[in-house]
């Protein structure tokens, strides 16, 4: 798992704009864009955040903290994804002195009741192997902390449905992953929601064979339900009064600009397209089918192991329908490797696993003496990775080799997205140029930038985020421009200009090129009477090499205008 995720190794420069949330937290004790200004709440992973800005404060820096924690999370997941499986295999046994209690964790992955590990292994293995999994270990964000406390969440909540246990602590599990993303909400709501009908389902079964007690059946049911719903509001309903007392609005400033669109249906065209790659990708339709198949096989599972599947998929399978729905709706993503699919891969992993076991290890209890049947696992499953890495390294090669680097720029889309390579030049060059106005540039200077993350991150700079994610003005108050996912608006240059930035890189004006910019003279004048002038940075390892945006000429800011102006007068 670290090695494959080893092979990305870069952080986008989405990433760096959760860095700046976090540095400010750090040093200044503000979560907000520009310190001092108005708050506004550009990012939406504030658990990620929080963690990223302890980092700082014992002195790592976010680039290094955001791939070790990543990296850690990834693992974590792969091992909960296990213990998950061990305890639908009923591992850990029962113990009729614990009636109502949770088995202790390693009691379950240790396989205590005698329930040998076999098929459980092989969801972790494709999880292991699969690219999209292994990418979003890296990127700097949020990515595997959302998945490993979903997974977590829905690992205690099976065991809590399993064991009958009052006190669900499942609740705050989920309430931690909806503080890390806005989408941990819908999913507990959809669980919530499973909760809620398997209870009365249960009671009306109950009812059916006329089994007494029904009432106190439903008490019973029900109570424990409420609590578990009051653990996740204590703690999520906390933190969602502290941030819209704090910020002023019920929803972060970033999903104002990603529900806005100027063609709702090519926006979801480009969410279908999103899905359809990641089915395409992983050849996922292989197993709609046999999944199928194996749901009639598992009833050889015995009456109590059939109870349980039925379970799972009744949980798993809306959940994996809504989220994909919700990613869809929004368009999907910009990004290569299917980062917003992730927190369901090891979901899908999971039915893979069990429809495997389902077509294969169940049909074949009673024939196979157990001891040779737990072995039947070894050849499938090997199959199975094998098949699973393969695929997975050409998507890999593919992502991390699609780059075309000219002297007027790069490019490296595919499949309506920017490749991993490309991700990754482009942040690496935005650090340069960062790093190259901090030492020339007075630390005050109003910046205005198109991708407002590596190059503001590094500058220090304050700055005005022309795609509106930290911008109120343009969430709130901007149309949208676009239908593509992630930068449906943009801050009109008027507005842009009266807010008098020192620093032009506004999207369309800024030329990133092998040679220095030569403005023609109409276009000197028109920007000389704004009291503009154009300036390269031209950082060593820059290629192309000249990054050139405009300056404010009333004031003294370090730079240098282009050569073209020489034979200008000063305006």
């Amino acid at each position: 798992m670290l090695w494959h995720a080893d092979r990305f190794d870069f952080v986008s420069d989405d990433a760096y704009i959760s860095f700046r949330y976090a540095e400010n937290l750090a040093n200044h004790a503000e979560l907000n864009w520009n310190v001092g200004e108005s708050r506004v709440e550009g990012y939406t992973n504030f658990l990620w955040t929080v963690l990223l800005a302890v980092g700082i404060g014992f002195g790592v820096g976010p680039e290094t903290s955001s791939r070790v924690l990543g990296s850690l999370f990834a693992v974590l997941t792969v091992l909960v994804l296990f213990w998950l499986g061990r305890v639908l295999s009923g591992a850990g046994g029962e113990d009729p002195r614990q009636v109502g209690r949770l088995t202790p964790w390693y009691r379950e992955l240790l396989g205590g009741g005698g329930e040998l590990a076999g098929w459980d292994l092989l969801p972790p293995a494709l999880v292991a192997v699969w690219g999209a999994f292994a990418c979003w270990a890296s990127g700097g964000l949020e990515t595997q902390l959302f998945t490993f406390l979903l997974l977590l969440s829905i690992t205690q909540y099976v065991r809590e449905e399993r064991q009958g246990d009052r006190l669900r602590s499942s609740g705050l599990f989920f309430a931690l992953a909806a503080m890390t993303r806005p989408e941990g909400a819908l999913i507990f709501g959809i669980v919530g929601s499973h909760r809620l009908l398997w209870t009365l389902g249960s009671g009306a079964a109950h009812a059916l064979r006329r089994a007494p007690g029904l009432s106190r059946r439903l008490d019973n049911g029900l109570a424990r339900d409420g609590l578990w719903v009051i653990s996740f509001l204590l703690l999520y309903g906390s933190y969602f009064l502290w941030r819209y007392e704090y910020y002023g609005h019920l929803y972060p400033n970033t999903y104002y600009i990603k529900v806005a669109t100027t063609d709702a249906l090519k926006t979801r065209a480009f969410g279908l397209a999103y899905l359809s790659s990641f089915v395409r990708d992983y050849r996922l339709w292989y197993f709609a089918p046999a999944a199928v198949l194996a749901l009639s096989a598992m009833g050889l599972w015995g009456r109590r192991g059939a109870r349980r599947v039925v379970y799972l998929w009744t949980l798993i399978i809306p959940v994996l329908l809504v989220y994909t729905w919700h990613i869809v709706r929004f368009g999907g993503d910009f990004m290569a490797m299917h980062r917003f699919f992730v927190p369901m891969i090891p979901l899908l992993a999971l039915l893979i696993g069990l429809t495997c076991r389902g077509l294969t290890d169940l049909p074949l209890r009673r024939l196979l003496p157990k001891r040779i049947l737990f072995w039947t696992f070894v050849p499938i499953s090997a199959l199975l990775v094998v098949l699973f890495a393969a695929r997975s390294t050409t998507l890999d090669r593919r992502t991390l080799r699609t780059l075309k680097v000219r002297s007027t720029g790069y490019d490296g889309a595919y499949d309506n997205m920017e490749s991993v390579a490309f991700m990754k030049r482009f942040a690496r060059d935005r650090v340069l140029v960062g790093q190259w106005l901090r030492q020339r540039v007075p630390p005050k200077a109003l910046m205005a930038v198109g991708g407002a993350g590596a190059i503001v991150y590094h500058s220090g700079l304050p700055a005005i985020d022309s795609f509106g994610l930290s911008d109120l003005y343009v969430a709130h108050h901007v149309k949208a421009v676009h239908h593509r996912p992630g930068h449906q608006k943009r801050a009109p240059l008027s507005y842009v200009l009266r807010r008098h930035p020192d620093i032009l890189c506004y999207p369309g004006l800024v030329r990133m090129q092998d040679w220095e910019y030569r403005p023609r003279r109409a276009e000197r004048r028109r920007w000389d009477r704004r009291g503009y002038r154009y300036f390269c940075a031209n950082p060593p390892g820059l290629y192309p090499s000249h990054y050139c945006c405009l300056m404010r000429t009333d004031r003294d800011l370090g730079l240098t205008p282009v050569s073209a102006y020489l034979n200008d007068p000063q305006p």
